[in-house]
């Protein structure tokens, strides 16, 4: 909450630019009518968000068969294979997070991912003498559970391996590991169903809530939106403070998002590979995203198309961060002329996406709450 509060002061002037920028005369869309938005969206839904979709709920079920390889066989070599899948499945559902547009959604959204965990409470939960199951595990708060809860019991920086693996003889932890695996299963599913044709078919709602409910509600309104959200939160907390760059202080490896997995920085490189996928609609020849959307308008970015610009950035950016081989903790103080790299590429992307698309489409920059169920 801390961090987010920070965010919403930073975003609350970058809404009032957003504002002003509404009464430009660039911002006024006068070909609206003539573009297919309606296209565009499906695009996104067909070829980014229900594949996305897809490959987090076969990355839990691998996840879950994996654990109960290890609690069967505990050995420093199942447990490695664990805490591969569990790193998989975080990537996977970084490329799904940014879909969370109304509070049922980011409620779900919480049951998977909502950091810190609670660790006073996960403590006596495997100190209680309560069976733990997949039913059980449903009933908790969202903080003791997810891809958090899962990260605490597989990985420990203070312990080795052999010392991570011991613990487990604890049939205790043993069964929350499992039951927590079994529930995020389910939690995928519940996710993937309120999109399909066959749940709660949110897909249709958000191709054809266009411009229902004024542009604010708009879906490519609410779209961008939530990628300037990520993308300033990633750049100025993910990257800035931790490195020092955003509060000009020395490095402070201990602000990284996952210290205890060493994820932070693949988790901030998915979000940008689900963006770049946003931006295009997609990754095969005939998607249509929002760079089609900018190309139709004309729009320009110092003499180039805007489109083209954007889509350099972001590879840039996402090439400097594959570039990085340590985990962002270690990296802010051993490589900080890389981080740095990483930094510059973000801020260069988010200028052209926050001002210019924003500008060219009339999108009214708001702040965005991700809270939820707490």
């Amino acid at each position: 909450m801390y961090r987010y509060l920070k965010f919403c002061v930073f975003t609350s002037v970058i809404a009032v630019i957003g504002i002003l920028m509404m009464n430009t005369p660039q911002q006024k869309v006068t070909a609206q009518d003539t573009f297919d938005r309606g296209v565009m969206l499906t695009s996104i839904v067909d070829n980014v968000i229900f594949p996305a979709q897809e490959a987090f709920v076969d990355a839990t079920v691998q996840l879950e068969a994996d654990v109960t390889v290890f609690v069967d066989e505990p050995s420093v070599e199942n447990l490695a294979m664990v805490q591969a899948s569990w790193r998989h499945t975080s990537n996977m559902w970084e490329e799904i997070d940014i879909y969370a547009f109304d509070l049922q959604m980011q409620s779900a959204h919480n049951q998977v991912d909502k950091p810190p965990v609670n660790e006073e409470f996960v403590a006596d939960i495997l100190s209680g003498g309560e069976d733990i199951t997949e039913e059980y595990v449903e009933g908790l708060g969202s903080t003791s559970r997810g891809l958090p809860a899962v990260e605490y019991l597989i990985f420990n920086p203070e312990m080795t391996d052999e010392d991570i693996v011991a613990t487990f003889e604890d049939s205790h932890r043993a069964d929350f590991l499992v039951a927590l695996s079994q529930n995020l299963i389910r939690k995928a599913e519940d996710i993937q169903s309120y999109w399909s044709e066959d749940g709660r078919n949110y897909a249709q709602t958000f191709i054809e809530q266009d411009q229902e409910g004024g542009i604010v509600r708009g879906t490519i309104n609410m779209i961008a939106n939530n990628m300037f959200y990520f993308l300033e939160e990633d750049l100025q907390m993910g990257l800035g403070e931790p490195s020092g760059i955003a509060t000009g202080t020395d490095p402070q490896p201990e602000l990284v998002m996952s210290p205890r997995s060493g994820q932070s920085l693949q988790s901030i490189l998915h979000h940008v590979i689900s963006m770049h996928r946003i931006f295009n609609g997609g990754d095969s020849d005939d998607a249509v995203g929002f760079a089609d959307y900018l190309d139709f308008l004309g729009a320009e970015f110092d003499g180039r198309p805007l489109s083209e610009v954007i889509n350099e950035r972001f590879e840039n950016t996402i090439n400097s961060m594959e570039a990085i081989e340590q985990p962002l903790e270690v990296a802010v103080v051993e490589n900080p002329e890389q981080i740095a790299e990483v930094y510059e590429n973000m801020r260069q992307l988010v200028i052209p996406i926050r001002a210019d698309m924003g500008s060219q489409l009339g999108i009214l920059i708001t702040i965005s709450s991700r809270d939820g169920d707490q």
